[in-house]
């Protein structure tokens, strides 16, 4: 593997954990508008009005849907992340097993030297496969944050137009 490859595998989780944290601070600005626009629309109309009771209905389907439509796209990441983490780790494992093999193979001095750097290669891949675990929890929870950043948007814009 080249430099510039392990580079980019070790930077993929904090690239993860960037992206959620970018969601996560666009999805409590959002909410904070509609938090705001839905309290003004709420104390300047009459409660008997349909618009108002419209506006409640709206809020009280949002409360009970999107959770569950946050926790349905969690729950589809995390089998694709661990098969994704099953399969990156099962294949540097394999490959430091033949590693290790070869090295303990070898006949002479050169080509212990050829397999040491052989099975370096394929411990430092090793290490970046675990490594890319930590961003794993970042994926899960970035498809759990889409669904609710997606309704919350949706809810600034329809909000904006009234």
């Amino acid at each position: 593997m080249n430099r510039e490859a392990l580079r980019d595998r070790l930077l993929t989780p904090v690239y993860q954990w960037t992206r959620l944290g970018r969601q996560s601070s666009k999805l409590m600005v959002a909410a904070s508008e509609v938090v705001g626009m839905r309290y003004r629309r709420v104390l300047r109309s009459n409660p008997q009005t349909e618009t108002y009771w419209a506006e409640v209905a709206q809020m009280n389907i949002e409360k009970v849907s999107v959770p569950i439509e946050c926790a349905a796209a969690m729950a589809s990441a995390l089998p694709v992340q661990t098969a994704r983490f099953a399969a990156q780790t099962g294949g540097a494992l394999l490959a430091c097993m033949r590693a290790a093999s070869a090295l303990a193979a070898s006949r002479s001095a050169e080509e212990m030297a050829e397999q040491t750097k052989g099975c370096a290669q394929a411990l430092s891949d090793l290490i970046a496969s675990f490594w890319q675990i930590s961003g794993f929890p970042a994926e899960i929870a970035s498809a759990g944050v889409a669904p609710l950043l997606r309704q919350v948007t949706a809810n600034v814009e329809r909000l904006n137009k009234r």
